[in-house]
C-alpha cells in the first residue's frame, strides 16, 4: 500500500510536470481487465473479499498500455479498499455507443449524494466545494482523471447512499470510433 501510494505521488507529479508521455497503441482492453482483475484477486481473497468478472464484449481501443491499467488497477484497489470482509466487487466490461465501458461495482461503504457530487466535479475539473464534513480522495481519484484525460476517457460514479456500494464507470472510445473522428478532421 506504502509503495501504490509513492507510485501515485510521482506519477502525479510527472504528470504535472509534462515528464510522463503516452504511447497510444491499440489495445485489446479485455487482455489488460483480466490482468488488473487476476492480480487484484488475491488482495481481495486476502481480506476475505470476493472479485468477479464479466466480460460481455471484446473492445479494442487506441490508448496507453499502462496508463489504462493503472486506471483500473486503482479503481478496482479502491473497491477492494472501501468493502468489508465477504462482499463482492463486479467488473464489467462491455461496450456501448461506441464507447468500451469498463465498470467496477462493489458492496462497500457506498458514498452520500453530497460525496457523488463532489466526486463528479473533481472528475469534470469543477471547482470543490468544502464542507464540514470530512472528505479525501486521495491520490487515486487526481491520478485516474490525469491518466483519463492522457487517453481522452471519462468516468462517472453513482451510489445508491451510504453502505449501498458505489459504481465507478470509465468510458474509452474504440478503436473504430477513433479512427473514423480522425478521419472526420482530415477531411
Amino acid at each position: 500500500m506504502i509503495l501504490d501510494k509513492i507510485s501515485n505521488r510521482l506519477q502525479i507529479s510527472l504528470i504535472n510536470a509534462r515528464k510522463i508521455s503516452v504511447n497510444p497503441q491499440l489495445l485489446h482492453l479485455d487482455n489488460l481487465v483480466k490482468q488488473a482483475y487476476f492480480i487484484n484477486k488475491f488482495e481481495a481473497q486476502k481480506n476475505g473479499q470476493h472479485l468477479r468478472l464479466s466480460i460481455k464484449r471484446k473492445p479494442t481501443i487506441f490508448a496507453d498500455n499502462f496508463a489504462v491499467y493503472d486506471i483500473i488497477d486503482i479503481l478496482i484497489k479502491n473497491a477492494i479498499k472501501f468493502s468489508n470482509e465477504g462482499k463482492t466487487t463486479e467488473i464489467t466490461l462491455d461496450e456501448r455507443d461506441g464507447k468500451a465501458v469498463v465498470e467496477i461495482r462493489d458492496q462497500g461503504c457506498g458514498l452520500t449524494n453530497d460525496e457523488v457530487v463532489r466526486i463528479s466535479a473533481l472528475m469534470r475539473n469543477q471547482p470543490v466545494a468544502i464542507t464540514s464534513t470530512p472528505f479525501t480522495t486521495g491520490f487515486g481519484f487526481p491520478l485516474v482523471k490525469r491518466l483519463l484525460d492522457l487517453q481522452k476517457g471519462q468516468i462517472s460514479v453513482c451510489s445508491d447512499g451510504k453502505d449501498m456500494g458505489s459504481t465507478f464507470s470509465v468510458f474509452f472510445q474504440t478503436a473504430n470510433q477513433t479512427i473514423r473522428k480522425s478521419i472526420n478532421e482530415v477531411a
